[in-house]
């Protein structure tokens, strides 16, 4: 397990009150669900991924965000992962790209440039 990453996604967990499904949300099940890996696998991917320096409700969503990264670890590296919310919204908040959420929802928007996305995201669905 990263150290680093474990401490850092609890303090942003605390801060943002970040359950797996997402903002608000209070349940405890991070540990037995591999949160860290979660959070690995979405920064991996984020790396390839410019910022945007504003979020507006246009915008990548967080929930349509995880099945971009699930759709990349399998066209990529020819692995099915797992990958909630709750990780999608922190990993972004520890990579510095703007977050901000959807009202009261679990969800949020994402400020991932839409010209950094490609077909290996699953990019250019409908549902996306």
């Amino acid at each position: 397990m990263d150290i680093k990453i474990a401490e850092l996604s609890s303090k942003i967990m605390n801060e943002y009150g970040i359950g797996m499904r997402g903002f608000g949300d209070k349940s405890d099940q991070w540990h037995s669900n591999g949160i860290i890996e979660q959070i690995s696998n979405v920064l991996e991917w984020l790396s390839g991924k410019q910022k945007t320096s504003t979020v507006t409700s246009k915008s990548v969503y967080s929930y349509s965000a995880k099945h971009m990264v699930e759709k990349w670890f399998e066209k990529t590296k020819k692995e099915s992962k797992y990958i909630s919310n709750g990780a999608l919204i922190i990993a972004s908040i520890m990579k510095g790209f703007p977050v901000k959420r959807e009202s009261t929802s679990v969800n949020a928007y994402i400020g991932i440039s839409r010209k950094s996305l490609n077909e290996n995201d699953g990019y250019g669905f409908k549902s996306f």
